[in-house]
């Protein structure tokens, strides 16, 4: 399956109903889906560089660029703690 940037690949709803679209990013090849975060969702946060992925996507190497400028580490940063407050409401 080819994915675009705007391509969803999840979907995921909190403690309080509310819903979030992940995002694919870069146009790609979807590769894998991550079926364990379903079962055990508790993965994307305590293991989220390891098992706990949403799946594995390979772009073209004309599109790496477009991976890099996605988001830094400093936004995921400050989005995962955006996470963990929304969870503690």
């Amino acid at each position: 399956m080819i994915l675009q940037a705007d391509s969803t690949l999840a979907l995921l709803t909190s403690k309080t109903g509310e819903v979030y679209k992940v995002p694919s990013c870069v146009r790609s090849k979807l590769v894998e889906v991550n079926t364990s975060i379903t079962e055990y969702p508790e993965l994307l946060e305590n293991l989220p560089e390891g098992e706990g992925y949403f799946a594995i996507v390979l772009p073209k190497p004309e599109h790496c660029d477009e991976i890099k400028v996605t988001m830094t580490q400093e936004k995921y940063d400050e989005y995962k703690q955006l996470l963990t407050l929304n969870k503690e409401m």
